[in-house]
């Protein structure tokens, strides 16, 4: 990567960061003001969206980012990332430092997403 690309990167980056602070401070001003948290979201993605010249997606990722940052004050887990992988979430109890793991299964089960069906393959014509 040339340094001309890195440091566009890195722009990126930055305004994206900077975006989700302001987000994240629109939500703390503003929460009160929703009944559910689909609402809060909607409302935070049109006021990125009309604040700032971004698209939809940009303004639906920085939002999402931020509601979840601004939900999450209250719980005492967090994802320990060193601990996960690729099917398996490990949750971090942030008071007694216990990890509790959850098995990607039992996470689609969990969020109602529909389990992909593995493909079958016949011989028969």
């Amino acid at each position: 990567m040339t340094t001309r690309a890195y440091d566009q990167v890195q722009d990126t980056y930055a305004i994206s960061d900077g975006l989700f602070l302001k987000a994240l401070g629109w939500l703390n001003r503003n929460a009160g003001s929703y009944l559910d948290n689909n609402d809060m979201f909607k409302a935070c993605v049109a006021q990125l969206r009309d604040q700032h010249d971004i698209s939809d997606h940009t303004a639906e990722r920085i939002a999402g980012r931020a509601v979840a940052e601004f939900e999450s004050r209250t719980i005492p887990f967090y994802i320990d990332i060193d601990q996960s992988t690729s099917s398996l979430l490990a949750l971090r109890d942030g008071r007694s430092g216990a990890i509790h793991f959850v098995g990607l299964k039992r996470l689609i089960e969990i969020t109602g997403l529909p389990a992909a069906r593995p493909k079958t393959f016949s011989t028969a014509g």
